[in-house]
């Protein structure tokens, strides 16, 4: 194995020890696991408001009306044709009871 292997091995073996310690730090605060399917769709380039939106079985209707935003607006994030800002984005993450890094991650 030549160094940048064994550099690739090493950051692997990191990525996944870190992933665990994120596992476990959410299973301690007693947070809510989601299905695998609304990651892999999100990576897909599916929106994740649409995904949690669905999983919390709402229509784009209900949802804009429990955030107090217009239908057209929760198409318009769910499409990716607008972006929301940061209070929006808390507003919508708020109504499906979600944690805001979920819809927007950094």
């Amino acid at each position: 194995m030549n160094k940048w292997q064994h550099t690739i091995r090493r950051l692997k073996q990191a990525e996944d020890r870190s992933d665990v310690e994120a596992c476990d730090r959410a299973k301690a605060r007693g947070g809510e696991a989601y299905p695998i399917e609304i990651f892999e769709r999100s990576l897909d380039g599916e929106s994740r408001i649409k995904l949690f939106r669905e999983y919390r079985g709402m229509t784009q209707a209900e949802l804009a009306k429990r955030a107090g935003l217009s239908a057209l607006y929760v198409s318009q994030l769910e499409t990716k044709r607008r972006s929301g800002s940061q209070a929006t984005l808390r507003k919508i993450a708020s109504t499906l009871d979600v944690d805001i890094d979920l819809l927007a991650p950094r």
